[in-house]
């Protein structure tokens, strides 16, 4: 685990390009915040790996030639102490209607574009998988006043598909407010 930064956003971009080919790339996780708050510290940007996909590839065949080369125990994570996981599409297959066009971009000196979620897409998706790390993220988030409670709520009502979900979501955020 380590404390991320923008720079290693961009050089896990610039090197995805590099193997792939590809210009663009989705990022998804605790990382894509670095987007939004390229300041981000601490518990924000602790991770041991950045999940992000090519933007405009659907073959999961890319994702596996990132995970090969830039994987969890490959040279590039020895050399800089965080690998780079390469997720589908499909990890966005619940996420809000619309996150794509809130999507925020990060561009390299290399001229790729790493498209990061919105925080309270991110949000949204970490409380809808209710782990105990993402409650913990997500109370990171509300602290820092990067996504207030209150806006949350209002975003969930907003944004939920149904009712269930919306209370699936509220409860989980209930959860990260209080530590339970």
């Amino acid at each position: 685990m380590k404390e991320l930064t923008q720079s290693d956003l961009k050089l896990a971009l610039d090197s995805c390009a590099d193997l792939t080919g590809d210009r663009e790339f989705v990022v998804v996780g605790s990382v894509s915040i670095l987007g939004t708050k390229p300041l981000a510290a601490g518990a924000l940007t602790v991770s041991a790996d950045i999940d992000l996909f090519p933007r405009f590839n659907e073959s999961g065949e890319k994702n596996e030639l990132i995970e090969r080369h830039f994987g969890a125990g490959s040279q590039f994570e020895l050399e800089n102490s965080f690998y780079i996981e390469g997720v589908g599409s499909w990890t966005m297959m619940t996420s809000p209607k619309g996150w794509e066009k809130r999507m925020v971009p990060i561009i390299t000196s290399g001229g790729v574009t790493g498209w990061c979620l919105d925080p309270f897409d991110l949000a949204y998706n970490k409380l809808e998988a209710g782990r105990e790390k993402d409650l913990q993220y997500v109370a990171e988030m509300i602290r820092s006043d990067i996504t207030p409670a209150f806006s949350l709520e209002t975003y969930f009502r907003q944004h939920a598909p149904n009712e269930e979900v919306f209370r699936k979501l509220a409860e989980s955020l209930q959860k990260a407010e209080t530590g339970a």
